[in-house]
């Protein structure tokens, strides 16, 4: 019995900048697609994106990702 690989879609909203989310992606396997951008109230700009890919390479996108926000 071969073993199935959950794929999983989430969204991500943040302040990064496209290119850096993109090579974040392609690091951990999984691919971001970037959606819209928009304005927000305090003029910073927020970047839209769907991550597609297996269940643990999303998760660890997104540990990544909020490591970056933070830092």
């Amino acid at each position: 019995m071969m073993a199935r690989k959950i794929i999983v879609n989430q969204t991500l909203v943040t302040t990064l900048l496209q290119t850096k989310v993109e090579r974040i992606a392609d690091e951990c396997g999984v691919s971001a697609v970037f959606v819209e951008c928009r304005l927000r109230k305090d003029r910073r700009w927020l970047n839209e994106f769907e991550i597609h890919g297996e269940a643990g390479k999303v998760d660890g996108f997104f540990v990544r990702i909020k490591d970056l926000e933070v830092h």
